[in-house]
Formats: structure tokens, sequence, C-alpha cells
């Protein structure tokens, strides 16, 4: 960082450290990685913390901060330990102070099991109180969905938006080629086949108890493993109230770490179980499965979009590597279309 930038974040961090009632002295440093925000280790005499600057546009105005923020508070008010502590925020400049959890990112290969009891442990401890009160005033997911037509629509919003990419190369050109030849068409069956399925069984949103409080965008993509070997979990800036079914459907299907079957279906049955209406929960996954595979492939596009492409420039302000990260992100939306179990169909 130049010395103007450093002392514009010097300055914010100072503020927000005083509003956690701390007044050391403090070294900050960028850490990369982060793809929507921006994060920094924040070093005292006698603590370190998260600092976490987050993405924030007129054409997505999610409040990201908010959103992450009331979900820490709750799981702190449970007595959690699966995720970071927040201590403060700047709801102006997007700004939270949080935990800083010293861990790696654990590999595809060396999930097992174990890690996926964790996840499923945190998630049913996440939900265990649910019926309380301070968990009422958790707001919906991002693109939270409560029926079959909330769901399609959420995804047809999605596929609109790609009519947006911005052509100025031939990998964008490539992109626009995927869209309306892959995509486009794959994408009408499985609107179709919900459509038709769900028009006489499930018209009715999911009530109260069939509803769940969700980390959303959930997965070991979004974990730490520390040097005790305990998973904690990250990135919460799109939790809260959501179908179960997309849940399971979002952690089986995440780009960045695609786990084999025999795991995603142990996570699955551990979430199942915690309702009452198993086989309801079980058929929606069945019949969701597709759309979220779509779903996932565009948002493997965004790079492609004015937002995705301003984003990334919020980030990291560097354009060097656009094009190897746009042709990355392409073949993970080929990927996640190759997932799509022509059985479905």
């Amino acid at each position: 960082m130049n010395r103007e930038i450093q002392t514009y974040w010097n300055s914010i961090s100072e503020i927000l450290l005083k509003k956690a009632g701390i007044y050391d002295s403090f070294i900050l440093t960028s850490i990369a990685g982060g793809r929507n925000n921006k994060v920094f280790k924040l070093e005292t005499n006698h603590e370190v913390f998260l600092l976490k600057s987050y993405f924030y546009h007129p054409d997505d105005s999610r409040d990201r901060l908010g959103q992450e923020f009331a979900f820490l508070e709750y799981l702190q008010a449970m007595g959690s330990r699966y995720a970071a502590a927040p201590y403060a925020k700047d709801a102006v400049h997007h700004l939270g102070l949080m935990e800083f959890i010293k861990g790696e990112r654990p590999s595809l290969e060396t999930i097992t099991k174990r890690e996926i009891e964790h996840a499923g442990n945190f998630f049913i401890e996440l939900n265990k109180e649910k019926t309380i009160a301070r968990a009422s005033e958790l707001k919906p997911a991002s693109e939270a969905c409560f029926s079959f037509e909330e769901h399609v629509a959420t995804t047809q919003k999605r596929i609109d938006r790609l009519s947006g990419i911005i052509v100025l190369d031939d990998i964008d050109s490539l992109a626009v080629d995927f869209t309306k030849k892959e995509i486009l068409p794959l994408w009408s069956q499985i609107k179709n086949i919900i459509e038709h399925e769900a028009s006489n069984k499930y018209r009715s949103k999911l009530t109260l108890s069939e509803r769940c409080l969700s980390p959303s965008d959930f997965g070991f993509h979004n974990t730490l493993k520390t040097a005790v070997n305990n998973i904690r979990f990250v990135d919460f800036e799109y939790a809260g109230w959501d179908d179960p079914a997309k849940l399971i459907s979002d952690f089986a299907n995440q780009p960045d770490m695609l786990l084999p079957k025999e795991l995603s279906d142990y996570f699955k049955s551990i979430v199942i179980n915690g309702f009452e209406r198993k086989e309801a929960l079980n058929l929606r996954v069945s019949l969701l499965g597709p759309l979220y595979q779509i779903k996932w492939a565009c948002i493997c596009l965004n790079d492609f979009l004015q937002i995705g492409r301003t984003r990334r420039n919020f980030i990291d302000g560097d354009s060097s590597k656009d094009l190897e990260k746009r042709i990355f992100q392409l073949n993970q939306a080929k990927v996640m279309l190759k997932r799509i179990s022509k059985s479905c169909l």
C-alpha cells in the first residue's frame, strides 16, 4: 500500500479498535485471497484481529456487513465457538472488526467424514434454538427461497443477468456462446420439470418448522482448520433464514470445493434427520439439485459481468490476471453443467 492508502486504513482501524474498547498501537497487514471483500490482519500489542472491508455497489446493495455481524452476534450469544467473535463495525464505511482465526484452509483431499460431521454439528447447533425470539430477528439469507416459485425466480434472475456479459475479447465471446448453446437450453428443460412437478405437490411456502438458519455459501472453501485440528467457519455475509434444501444443494455444489458424492450425501443425511418431514425435504433436494447446478454455473460467470469486474478491481485493483481468471471461471461453469445428471431431465 502507498503511504496515503496506508494512512487511511490506519485511521479507520484505530476508530474500530476504539469502538471495541481497545487503545493499543497496532500493525495492519493486507491478506490476499478474499473473493468478495478486502481483509487485513490487525495486530496489537496483546491481540490479533481481522479487519474486513465489505464490497458494496449500487447494483448489489446487499448489507453484507449487517448480515454477517447479526449472524455472528447470534452465534456468540449461543456460546458457539464454530465462528469468529464480532467486536465492532462501521456501517458507513462497510467495515467489520472480528476475531482473527489462525488456521489453514483444508484441501479437498483432506476432507473426510470427520470434517463433514463438524459441518453437520455446526448446522445442528445453529438451529437447535431457532424458535427463540432472537433467532426470529435474523433476516432471510441472501436469495432465500421458501417456495419452488422463489427457487425458480431467483435462478431465472441469474440467467437473465448473463445477457449483460461484456464482450471485449474472444474469451467473453466464448462465454456468450456457452450461455446461449449450453446454459439456456438446459435451464429451459430443468425449469419446465420443476414447474410441472411443483404445480400440484408444492404450492405453499415452507412453514417455520420447515425452514432453517443457514450460514449460506456453506462449504469447506469457507473454513479454517486450526492447529488443534478443529474446523471453524467463516464468511456469513449472506447468512440467514432459508430452505434447508437450498443449503444442502449449495453445500454439494461449491465450485471451489466439489465434494465426492459420498460426503455430500452424508451431510445431506445429517441435515434431513433434523426435520420432521424428512421425505418431503429429501424430495425437494432431489428436484432442486439440477437447478442449483445451473445457478452455480451462472455464479461462475459473474466475472464476465460489469459488477464482477468492479468487485475484482475493489479487491486487488490489478487487472493483469483478469484474462486468466475469466478462463478459469468459464471452465468452472462448464464443470457445473457436466454435473447435471441426464436422468433428471
